[in-house]
């Protein structure tokens, strides 16, 4: 059951925000004016889109990412460790 909810998790987006501020769509670095685009077409059918900052990241860099995806209205899940 653990491994099937890995693979879905797997198969949706999930951005990543490095301690410098730097984003990742599932592990590969995206500019945040890419970042809808590259969702959009990597994920047509995505349902939720996954977020997890690191806890160095500045609140600048997360909310700029937060803000972006409620502009395309795409439902965001905070992730923490």
């Amino acid at each position: 059951m653990k491994a099937q909810a890995q693979a879905v998790v797997v198969d949706m987006p999930n951005i990543g925000i490095a301690r410098d501020g730097r984003i990742f769509l599932n592990e590969q670095p995206v500019s945040l004016s890419r970042l809808i685009d590259e969702i959009n077409q990597t994920f047509p059918k995505a349902s939720v889109v996954y977020v997890r900052a690191d806890q160095r990241a500045t609140w600048a860099s997360v909310s700029q990412v937060i803000a972006a995806l409620n502009s395309a209205k795409l439902p965001i899940k905070l992730v923490s460790k």
